[in-house]
């Protein structure tokens, strides 16, 4: 039994496309030839043959077999982006609370 099956078994899962490495190379090489002959497209030179478990990244998140999460690069720059939002805001946010509160204050004192 090879280290890959092993896996395998322990995770409970098998793999989708294929049961080897070698069966998944071959059927990318069905959908590359495939898509240059009858869709005149091409394929990214790069392309990695990567168990499920590790997910697959697409247009920002990962997409792992039950679940969806937003890829670590992704989240670093959602949150840059909020803190600054924040950093930018805080000043004016900040005087409309004090306002408010000042409303609410002379309200509370006119009740008495």
């Amino acid at each position: 039994m090879n280290r890959d099956s092993r896996h395998h078994k322990r995770q409970g899962r098998t793999k989708p496309f294929g049961t080897t490495h070698e069966a998944l190379k071959a059927l990318l090489t069905g959908i590359e030839d495939f898509l240059t002959r009858t869709l005149k497209l091409t394929l990214k030179e790069n392309i990695q043959i990567n168990r499920c478990s590790l997910g697959i990244p697409f247009l920002g998140f990962r997409v792992f077999p039950n679940h969806i999460r937003l890829s670590p690069r992704s989240l670093h720059r959602y949150s840059e982006k909020f803190r600054e939002y924040e950093r930018s805001h805080a000043e004016s946010i900040t005087k409309e609370i004090i306002a408010k509160s000042k409303e609410t204050l002379k309200w509370i004192k006119a009740q008495f």
